[in-house]
């Protein structure tokens, strides 16, 4: 379940953004390594999974979406899977807070 969690949290991602995924990723990737030309998805996918970097997080949020939804993204795609929330925790959160701040603004 938690490797669904964090397929989860890339998917609320990427509907967060206004570009692909892979785009948005080695944007943050250059950006926070300070590269100059772009990487291989491979070098960005190891960055992910052997060094738990992440291309949001508490520091670096998704600008225009809803602060919930950072910190629920956050969450989902944690680099330690114990960190990860259960699908009923995360039903719960967008039922709640996250429905809330999309429809109050």
């Amino acid at each position: 379940e938690k490797v669904d969690v964090y397929s989860f949290g890339l998917v609320l991602l990427e509907m967060s953004i206004n570009k692909p995924l892979l785009e948005f990723i080695g944007e943050r990737w250059k950006k926070h390594y300070h590269k100059k030309k772009p990487s291989t998805a491979m070098r960005m996918i190891r960055s992910m999974t052997e060094n738990g970097w992440r291309p949001v997080t508490n520091d670096n949020f998704i600008q225009f979406a809803p602060l919930t939804l950072n910190k629920l993204i956050i969450n989902c795609c944690s680099h330690d899977p114990k960190q990860r929330p259960s699908f009923d925790e995360i039903l719960d959160l967008l039922n709640s807070t996250c429905k809330d701040e999309i429809e109050n603004g």
